[in-house]
């Protein structure tokens, strides 16, 4: 994977799966090497980051953090191995929480 200086960060999930995917190719048709989103407001970020791989042929799609209570490590393990698989190694994912009180509050078992 060959990731450049400059990426775009933005928070696609007010839009469409297409206009999604149209601003994808705009940010791969401007020069930019990574797109950026983040899990926050509804949307899978990995199942996003597939769609996204799928529509762009050379963009870089990053995920700010995956949301430590959305997925165990494991699932998101096996989750970036597929899609860097699928997509020749043009995805970044990593795991983490927003804040302390976050952990506070989970009852999950996995954590």
């Amino acid at each position: 994977m060959k990731m450049g200086r400059l990426g775009v960060w933005a928070q696609v999930d007010c839009m469409t799966a297409s206009a999604e995917a149209e601003f994808a190719r705009d940010v791969e048709q401007w020069g930019y090497s990574a797109l950026w989103t983040p899990e926050a407001m509804g949307r899978d970020v990995l199942v996003n980051s597939g769609w996204l791989l799928a529509n762009t042929r050379k963009l870089v799609i990053a995920s700010g953090i995956a949301n430590i209570f959305a997925r165990d490590a494991m699932a998101m393990a096996a989750a970036r191995v597929q899609l860097n698989e699928q997509s020749g190694g043009k995805t970044v994912a990593r795991h983490g929480h927003f804040a302390r009180t976050d952990c506070e509050r989970d009852t999950r078992s996995h954590l």
